[in-house]
């Protein structure tokens, strides 16, 4: 897994000022008080965190001595962090690619960290956590080795967002069952995953298994419709929507996990998945969003998740 992947706790939104801009959100300020450990969350509003300006936290804060910069940040301005002076830790779940107007200012942190992240890949840098001493930051623990590498973007056919800031699959054109797709293609974040994009229509691969990056906060309709040999799904712990019939006919899908960011889930999105036993649902949710007959012929979904599953709001069948 990614580096920190493991990390599910974020930092409230309510702790930082943004602005919207198109499909994504820019970080103007952070306004929270007394945590030493600052994780910025992947999305708020229910949009991807792409830009951190200049300047989010004052001088007058010295609280602050880690950092977790997510996946899905594209921009640090000049100066983001300069006025921290007690962050002595930062921690970058992935890479920070230097293209056109993106990527991380020299002056975004005090010393030398611009120069040791970029050091080794000069045009990406080098994901992992960073420590301080005095002005000199040193990675002291690199990118874990994932066991399943990536997909190259040969493997589908994509577009940007509206905003021209994000990255859409719009089809898999690839032959591997094992899918893992690339967080990043053309230095934007991946962030939304199409309709009938993985549908076994007009001939796809039928997959077993599928990682989906944390950037994603939307799968479309149908999108894996009829993967009848899928197994394994990994959903992003970005994901917010979740449209109608998206994974129906999964009937070899044996258990998925919601993340804590998830609002809805459209009509008949599992329906047919007659392997489905286990559902899980952070006990932080109460309240998601169901079409009609989200789970009709998953009879198998056991007593615990049928539990949970009503709790947040589904009154349908199973």
């Amino acid at each position: 897994m990614a580096v920190g992947a493991f990390a599910q706790t974020y930092t409230a939104e309510s702790n930082f000022q943004v602005t919207r801009s198109g499909n994504a959100v820019t970080i103007l300020k952070y306004v929270g008080t007394g945590a030493a450990e600052v994780n910025i969350p992947p999305t708020i509003q229910n949009l991807p965190v792409t830009t951190i300006a200049s300047n989010i936290i004052p001088g007058t804060n010295f609280s602050v001595t880690s950092l977790t910069i997510p996946t899905s940040v594209t921009s640090i301005q000049m100066g983001a962090f300069l006025e921290a002076s007690n962050l002595v830790k930062v921690t970058f779940l992935g890479p920070i690619p230097i293209s056109g107007m993106n990527g991380m200012s020299g002056q975004a942190f005090p010393g030398d960290l611009y120069n040791k992240f970029y050091a080794t890949d000069r045009t990406n840098g080098t994901p992992g956590t960073y420590t301080k001493s005095g002005t000199v930051w040193t990675l002291t623990t690199g990118a874990a080795t994932t066991t399943t590498p990536a997909n190259s973007p040969n493997d589908f056919s994509y577009s940007k967002t509206a905003d021209g800031k994000g990255i859409i699959i719009d089809e898999y054109t690839g032959r591997a069952t094992t899918v893992r797709i690339p967080d990043r293609i053309e230095n934007l974040p991946v962030v939304e995953i199409e309709q009938h994009a993985f549908s076994i229509m007009n001939g796809k691969a039928l997959i077993t298994s599928m990682v989906i990056p944390n950037t994603v906060t939307k799968i479309g309709n149908s999108a894996f419709d009829g993967q009848g040999n899928l197994t394994s799904v990994t959903l992003p712990t970005s994901l917010v929507e979740i449209g109608g019939a998206a994974f129906s006919g999964c009937r070899a899908l044996t258990s998925i996990s919601l993340s804590a960011s998830v609002r809805t889930i459209g009509v008949a999105a599992f329906r047919y998945c007659s392997a489905l036993t286990t559902v899980t649902i952070p006990a932080s949710v109460t309240r998601i969003t169901f079409g009609n007959n989200v789970f009709q012929g998953a009879a198998n979904v056991n007593a615990a998740s049928k539990t949970a599953l009503q709790r947040v709001g589904y009154t349908g069948t199973f």
